[in-house]
């Protein structure tokens, strides 16, 4: 291939791939750990050889075009700091580009392009955002990174303007996580999967993501940025959460208690006053105190034999 169209990076190389209408190709290169620009160059230079057999005559013009646009667009890595050392913020920055604009439709009749001219948004097919869509927290970054080389007809004022106020949102996201969400943190990977079923059930809380399949490590990080994201208002919003968390803990409650059998005894008012202070003493309901002990007795009994 000649020297002038090569690509010179991992990042220029997928961006022409996207372009040039291969995105599984593309995928394949975004999320690799092994960043060889040999590998995209042999691929795209394939391309190209193919595009021209084909008749193709101004391949080699569009591609010169495509890379020209994209190194006037490249936004800095250098100011994007903050967003690589957390996997966190990067999966917050890919799902507000998506929100904000990209939108995923069912028709495949009409690729002629990969944007809709009236609002410029990207437009990816359900089958087709499946190839972009992270499988890990490690590959959000690069997921992210891609959204944001690919948005249509933005200078770098424009770009370094979005990169803001996603970073400004991000940090005020964090303050509400650690008092909306803190349920959540130590959830068992079954309890993740039921609040994405309740995210799933709702009418509007998933419309910008619908048709992205998340892996369940993503599901994790994910759920209280949709909930962030949700363009509801404050009280809607709340209302939601707060019945989802009496949800959550009746559904908790009921899977305790799913094997457990009720006993009905009747004790002393003096042994009903210890049993109170009990409860408080190790912070448990009542019938976790007399569970645990009968268990240490018969515990304690076992030792002496």
């Amino acid at each position: 291939m000649e020297k002038r169209i090569e690509v010179k990076s991992i990042r220029e190389g997928v961006y022409l791939l996207w372009r040039l209408k291969y995105p599984e190709e593309a995928q394949q290169f975004i999320f690799t750990t092994v960043k060889n620009t040999r590998l995209i160059n042999e691929r795209i230079h394939t391309i190209i050889k193919k595009a021209l057999n084909d008749g193709d005559v101004n391949v080699i013009q569009k591609v010169n075009r495509y890379l020209s646009l994209f190194r006037q667009r490249k936004f800095d890595e250098s100011q994007l700091i903050w967003l690589k050392r957390d996997s966190s913020a990067s999966l917050y920055f890919w799902l507000w580009l998506i929100q904000q604009h990209v939108t995923i439709y069912d028709d495949n009749s009409d690729f002629s392009n990969h944007f809709f001219r009236e609002n410029r948004k990207i437009k990816f097919t359900q089958d087709e955002i499946f190839n972009f869509i992270p499988s890990a927290i490690e590959q959000a970054y690069q997921a992210a990174l891609f959204l944001l080389d690919i948005l249509p007809n933005n200078n770098l004022g424009r770009k370094s303007d979005i990169v803001s106020n996603i970073r400004q949102d991000y940090f005020d996201y964090q303050s509400r996580f650690n008092t909306d969400f803190v349920w959540l943190v130590d959830a068992e990977n079954e309890n993740i999967q039921w609040v994405m079923a309740q995210f799933i059930q709702h009418e509007r809380i998933l419309r910008y993501f619908r048709g992205i399949n998340f892996s369940l490590e993503i599901q994790r990080i994910a759920l209280p940025i949709i909930y962030s994201l949700w363009d509801a208002r404050r009280d809607t919003k709340i209302l939601f959460l707060t019945a989802l968390r009496k949800r959550y803990a009746n559904m908790k409650h009921r899977k305790k208690v799913a094997d457990k059998s009720p006993v009905n005894i009747r004790i002393s008012e003096s042994s009903k006053k210890t049993l109170v202070k009990l409860e408080k003493l190790f912070n448990r309901n009542r019938a976790d105190v007399i569970e645990h002990l009968i268990e240490k007795a018969w515990a304690e009994r076992n030792a002496k034999i």
